[in-house]
């Protein structure tokens, strides 16, 4: 057709033929480079849809997206742990991802490939739970934060925590240069379908914190209300409102916690005891408006998770101390002795706390017997020290721990007007030292 077109042409304007020549060749060039400009366009879209990482198998990546600044951009998708993530487009053949049950990892290429396995970026790792609170992350001996919670999930990256890259110049830029762009990585991350943590008895949801996972009725929501305190509180939410809680409660090394706790709700609790971390948890009921089946199968639902170091497990490290032989004293702090600045020794004014017993009356259910006597212990080293925390100072801090040192003295200055249980190792040294509320 295009021939027969440029025979006619040539028929009308004979006299004008070798200008019409320059333009049939400038045509042919013309449409020839548009041909080969579409074929080079289609080959890097293949090239870009069909890019998988070599070390990657159960997610994807899909076709380059356009970022919220106009950038081009590389999705990762991991179907297996239910998110996304939006990678910059120059990482192009500059990562590997590694998978491992609950979490990935993303290496720079270069020195994962040069220095077997080194060159880790950042790592996202999803938990079964909501529950999980960024105090939480701050007690890891790595830096972590929370990204996203959501189908059930919380998702977190972790930083290295040793250094991933060599000294050579050119894999240590490469790795820097991606390093500086993680935290951007990191914002981008999205929930991908819609899959949550499987129930094992029907009408059930599955929830979790930082310490434990358990299932509750689909209509049934369960709260932290307080970070400060290990309770979670129960709730209905038909219209029954609160109906119990879960709590952490010190391991029970010599069997005799039954009966020892009680709630407002008036009943012994639930009492779950882990062999293998020394957990211990009570979960209370409202008998009244919990069917027995409901409180069977949330009770056998429950799993302890190997959550941060907090006060009730020094609680429990406490209990541990007076087993093997230590010994509780209850009083005040009378005064420190003295080195160097530091507090190596502690003087106690004794005091027994009696609790009421058959035919007392008094007002408190207690009374305190001042004996009298000043008792010098010495401090072990890294004593720590679990005062009762501000506004009423009542209770303790979930993860206020601090070491009885010359930093404590000084941001608590007032120490010595509380009530204190002083744990005394078989050695004969303050092993913890709880702040004992005294209304």
């Amino acid at each position: 057709m295009l021939k027969k077109r440029f025979a006619s042409l040539f028929d009308l304007r004979k006299k004008k033929k070798g200008v019409i020549s320059l333009i049939l060749v400038v045509l042919l060039i013309g449409i020839m480079g548009l041909c080969i400009s579409c074929s080079k366009t289609a080959e890097a879209g293949d090239e870009t849809k069909n890019r998988v990482d070599e070390n990657h198998k159960t997610g994807a990546e899909s076709d380059g997206n356009t970022g919220a600044e106009g950038k081009r951009t590389i999705v990762y998708e991991n179907k297996v742990l239910g998110f996304s993530l939006e990678l910059p487009d120059e990482w192009e053949d500059r990562y590997v991802v590694e998978e491992w049950e609950n979490s990935i990892g993303f290496f720079s290429k270069k020195v994962y490939q040069q220095y077997n396995g080194m060159g880790l970026l950042f790592t996202i790792v999803r938990d079964v739970g909501e529950l999980i609170t960024e105090q939480d992350m701050q007690q890891a001996p790595q830096m972590q934060q929370i990204l996203l919670q959501g189908n059930g999930y919380t998702y977190y990256i972790r930083w290295p925590s040793d250094v991933q890259s060599p000294m050579e110049e050119e894999l240590s830029d490469d790795y820097m240069a991606m390093s500086r762009q993680v935290s951007k990585v990191a914002k981008s991350i999205s929930l991908l379908g819609d899959e949550k943590p499987k129930a094992s008895n029907e009408g059930f949801k599955v929830v979790g914190s930082s310490f434990f996972t358990v299932e509750i009725p689909d209509n049934w929501d369960i709260k932290q209300e307080a970070l400060s305190e290990p309770r979670w509180y129960i709730y209905d939410e038909t219209g029954k409102g609160d109906v119990g809680a879960i709590a952490l409660v010190p391991y029970d090394f010599d069997g005799k916690s039954e009966g020892k706790y009680k709630d407002s709700y008036g009943e012994v609790p639930v009492l779950l005891y882990d062999d293998e971390t020394l957990r211990g948890a009570t979960i209370f009921f409202d008998v009244k408006r919990v069917d027995k089946d409901i409180i069977d199968k949330i009770k056998n639902s429950f799993k302890f998770v190997s959550g941060p170091f907090n006060v009730v497990d020094l609680q429990t490290q406490g209990e541990q101390y007076l087993a093997r032989g230590g010994k509780k004293v209850f009083g005040k702090i009378e005064d420190f002795e003295m080195e160097k600045g530091e507090p190596v020794a502690v003087k106690i004014n004794v005091m027994e706390f009696i609790p009421d017993g058959t035919g007392d009356n008094n007002p408190n259910g207690f009374r305190i017997e001042v004996l009298n006597k000043i008792e010098t212990y010495p401090l072990d080293i890294g004593t720590q020290i679990v005062p009762l925390v501000p506004p009423n100072n009542s209770n303790y801090g979930f993860y206020e721990m601090p070491l009885l040192d010359s930093s404590f003295l000084k941001k608590y200055d007032n120490c010595k007007h509380f009530y204190y249980d002083f744990i005394i190792g078989s050695d004969g040294k303050v092993k913890i030292v709880f702040g004992r509320y005294v209304p």
